[in-house]
């Protein structure tokens, strides 16, 4: 047995850290079978992509029981609160179906300036460069609410959160308890930071996940939320008189799965493997630290009927050669969670 096995032995279930302040119950849902599983893939993804630390929860969609959670480094997923950065697009997207602005043409192929009532600039919003890339190359001036998703285009989502009724970002994150502590049976996670005014230049970033920090607890379940229609906490017993709270429509949530699945055939060049999932991602770049990152990937299956939620934040990770020096989500995350769901959904969907 080796120090590092000796030393995850001896932390308690799940694994993620001696010195977590989460307490898990006795008679936890964890599963040792596919904790190990995300343990090692973890493992081997920090040290691959030379990574600080890296964090992966999975949960039944339905019921909230944690099967999975484990953390590699110095982090903990309900106590630790980062930017989430492009999965918040899910978000706005929904607020898109749900405001009558999915249909909406919005111009993306230039930069977007925000200004004050004088006309004065606040803040230019523009896309990352492999976005203004593609849609220059593809002629691309205007797109909709599903194309700003599936393009992850900021310019996009900064004009439909701008075009939404006041206030309605701020009844959604409330609705998916993004502006809270979460109460579990584990423990409490760490209070979310958000913007403490809300602003036109608060709106526009919190719309791609900038300006407000969450723990991957928080995200998990939200992003389950609104592919299965309702909240469910989350929870390490198992579950018997369930509360759940309608977050979003039979029909957004449905719309939501096939953007999602759409997503996962974009990102996973093998198709095959992208045909009963669907994915969110996201890369963020660590306010204060140059040339830093997180990168998070949200996975959902099967996608006609969710029954498991899957989370991965990488913190830090680095680019390679391999990568041609590229860090985003689609060079680190998401390979890692195909790694473990490769061998998990067989143990899973029987």
């Amino acid at each position: 047995m080796t120090s590092k096995t000796l030393f995850g032995l001896l932390c308690c279930l799940p694994l993620i850290g001696c010195d977590s302040q989460t307490k898990i119950p006795e008679k936890t849902t964890i599963n040792p079978e596919i904790e190990q599983i995300v343990q090692k893939e973890l493992e081997d993804a920090v040290e691959k992509y030379q990574a600080t630390a890296a964090t992966g929860i999975i949960m039944e969609s339905k019921t909230g029981e944690i099967i999975s959670m484990v953390s590699v480094g110095k982090i903990d997923p309900m106590q630790y609160v980062y930017e989430m950065g492009g999965q918040f697009k899910v978000f706005n997207t929904i607020m898109a179906y749900e405001n009558g602005l999915a249909d909406k043409q919005y111009t993306v192929n230039q930069a977007y300036v925000i200004r004050d009532k004088n006309g004065k600039e606040l803040i230019t919003i523009k896309d990352v460069p492999s976005t203004k890339k593609y849609l220059e190359k593809q002629g691309i001036t205007k797109m909709s609410a599903d194309d700003i998703f599936l393009n992850s285009c900021n310019v996009g989502t900064v004009q439909i959160a701008l075009h939404l009724p006041d206030g309605a970002q701020t009844e959604f994150f409330h609705r998916v308890k993004l502006d809270k502590v979460l109460e579990l049976d584990s423990g409490k996670t760490a209070k979310p930071l958000l913007p403490t005014k809300k602003g036109v230049v608060e709106t526009a970033t919190n719309s791609f996940g900038h300006g407000i920090a969450i723990t991957p607890m928080h995200m998990i379940a939200s992003l389950n939320a609104v592919v299965n229609e309702e909240y469910v906490y989350p929870t390490f017993t198992k579950a018997k008189d369930i509360k759940t709270e309608r977050i979003v429509s039979a029909d957004i949530a449905k719309h939501m799965r096939e953007n999602m699945h759409k997503k996962a055939e974009l990102l996973i060049a093998n198709k095959s493997k992208a045909k009963n999932i669907g994915i969110s991602s996201a890369t963020a770049e660590k306010t204060g630290e140059k040339n830093a990152v997180t990168t998070n990937v949200f996975v959902t299956f099967p996608i006609d009927a969710p029954r498991y939620s899957m989370f991965i934040l990488m913190n830090d990770p680095k680019g390679l050669k391999e990568t041609a020096g590229l860090k985003t989500s689609a060079w680190n995350v998401i390979p890692t969670a195909g790694k473990i769901l490769e061998q998990i959904e067989p143990m899973l969907i029987k």
